[in-house]
């Protein structure tokens, strides 16, 4: 259907449902401010990491909104994640999903411009100097072979970054650790 224009140019209309749908849509995204005030709550933070990793996996595909993207943009250093390793000893449930998140980031950044990968390095370096110990704890045998492994994914996503970040996990990755050795003779046995 077409209206008339006053110059003389014809203009599709769009019927009031399609208008509604596309509204209904925006409110419906989860956006970064949203995601950084609820994790500002102890109760509402991992239900955050929840939506914000359901949100990055729908980008580009379903999803027209970088939630990463601008999740980097607005917190370069990614404070808020990191606070909640620093806050209290985690669960490994908790562990899992804060290690999901920083692979998510680290995937979106690695295809990014100079600057957003210069913010990656960042992130790396401040997981190499101060939360180590919790990447030791996750390699445990203790641990399910699911946190492992998205330890070990992590791990691997840092190399993979960039030529530097390979360079500085090389060095700062300490081979003789003690739950490093056991790993090599761990099977996962799919029952």
């Amino acid at each position: 259907m077409t209206t008339w224009h006053p110059q003389g140019r014809n203009q599709q209309r769009i019927p009031k449902k399609v208008l509604n749908v596309n509204q209904q849509n925006r409110k419906n995204v989860f956006t970064e401010v949203e995601f950084k005030f609820q994790l500002r709550d102890a109760n509402t933070a991992f239900a955050a990491l929840e939506k914000f990793l359901e949100a990055a996996e729908k980008y580009p595909d379903q999803a027209r909104y970088d939630i990463v993207g601008k999740y980097v943009e607005t917190s370069e250093e990614c404070g808020e994640i990191f606070k909640l390793f620093e806050e209290s000893i985690r669960k490994p449930g908790e562990i899992l999903t804060l290690f999901s998140v920083l692979e998510c980031v680290f995937i979106r950044l690695a295809d990014a411009s100079e600057k957003l990968q210069l913010i990656g390095e960042n992130i790396i370096q401040r997981i190499l100097a101060s939360h180590m110990r919790v990447i030791y704890f996750s390699l445990s045998l203790n641990n399910k072979n699911q946190l492992i492994k998205k330890t070990l994914r992590l791990l691997t996503r840092m190399v993979a970054f960039s030529p530097l970040s390979a360079r500085a996990v090389q060095t700062q990755f300490d081979f003789t650790h003690v739950n490093i050795q056991p790993l090599c003779q761990r099977r996962d046995i799919k029952v």
